[in-house]
């Protein structure tokens, strides 16, 4: 790439991650099916800690435009349900060959600026189909039960939080309380609130619990996803100017999870140069029998300077007389 191409990549990308563009755009509406190309990448030098053994990943490529930005993830037996940063659910299909694209209920983004669909976290009960939706510009949570019903809601503890560090990151416990995350706190650096819901996010009844997180030095936490276990992984971006991004995934401990707490987790796994890396964001559990399998996702920002990757890792599987660390 030519050094013009690279700092007008540069440019936009930091348009997008400010969220400053204010281009009024028609965002799709409707559902379809789109193709897509998974192509194989080998992720064996990925440096870990041993708690998580890579495994196998792929390059994902549609021909479709409103297929990447892929800001959030799930994963289950029937495939991966992930949101882009523009307000749309990308449930990809077990084989990666196709994905079914859908827009999101007026009720979560009744506005066509980018900045006020720009969904970033994603929560869901498996056993209901409910899913829960963090908007980071408008620190507000939006709610879709198995149904379809949507209801947004605004979270008082979240108002004072920054417009473009807002619900990066968002949880469930299997207690049903949930954990959000925010990027980014206004004074700045690597330490962000993280508010402890001891419900529905969406009930105004709510009890919520305030405390903060403390990412590895010059990183901000962008997802987080829980372990059979109770443990939490979360992952934790950097990005310097031009394109030059980087990821750890840290492992926290359930009982770090306490009012006032300063959370600190330790690194699992990292993503850098010149190993595999890009923009990180979108990390889900899912159980296979008696395997633990970990995926991570990559928002390309539909760039085609970027990625969409996705990475299979599996949990290393505790021995007598080890505690798996």
């Amino acid at each position: 790439m030519s050094s013009r191409a690279l700092n007008f990549a540069a440019l936009l990308l930091l348009v997008v991650l400010s969220g400053s563009a204010e281009e009024q755009t028609t965002p799709f509406a409707g559902a379809k099916t789109v193709g897509v190309t998974a192509k194989a990448v080998d992720i064996s030098g990925i440096p870990h800690s041993g708690l998580l053994r890579p495994v196998r990943g792929w390059t994902l490529t549609s021909d479709d435009g409103d297929f990447g930005g892929l800001s959030a993830l799930a994963a289950g037996r029937r495939g991966f349900q992930a949101i882009s940063d523009t307000g749309l659910f990308v449930d990809l299909n077990p084989s990666l060959a196709r994905a079914d694209v859908k827009s999101m209920p007026r009720a979560c983004v009744p506005h066509q600026l980018k900045r006020e669909r720009d969904s970033e976290s994603l929560a869901r009960d498996a056993r209901t189909g409910t899913v829960w939706i963090g908007f980071e510009y408008r620190n507000l949570i939006c709610r879709i039960d198995g149904a379809g019903r949507a209801q947004a809601y605004a979270p008082p503890a979240m108002a004072l939080w920054p417009k473009l560090g807002g619900p990066e990151a968002m949880l469930r416990r299997a207690d049903g309380s949930f954990l959000v995350f925010a990027e980014r706190s206004r004074s700045g650096g690597s330490v962000a609130p993280l508010l402890h819901f001891d419900r529905d996010p969406v009930d105004p009844h709510a009890v919520v619990t305030a405390m903060r997180y403390e990412a590895p030095a010059q990183y901000h936490p962008v997802d987080a996803a829980m372990l059979p276990d109770g443990r939490m992984l979360v992952v934790n971006r950097r990005y310097a100017f031009p394109l030059d991004f980087s990821a750890i995934v840290t492992l926290v401990e359930p009982f770090e999870i306490r009012e006032g707490a300063l959370v600190r987790g330790r690194p699992a796994i990292l993503l850098a140069p010149p190993h595999i890396a890009d923009n990180f964001e979108g990390i889900a559990v899912d159980t296979r029998g008696a395997r633990t399998v970990i995926w991570l996702a990559a928002d390309n920002n539909f760039l085609p300077e970027q990625r969409t990757y996705l990475l299979e890792f599996e949990l290393k599987t505790p021995r007598s007389g080890s505690d798996g660390r």
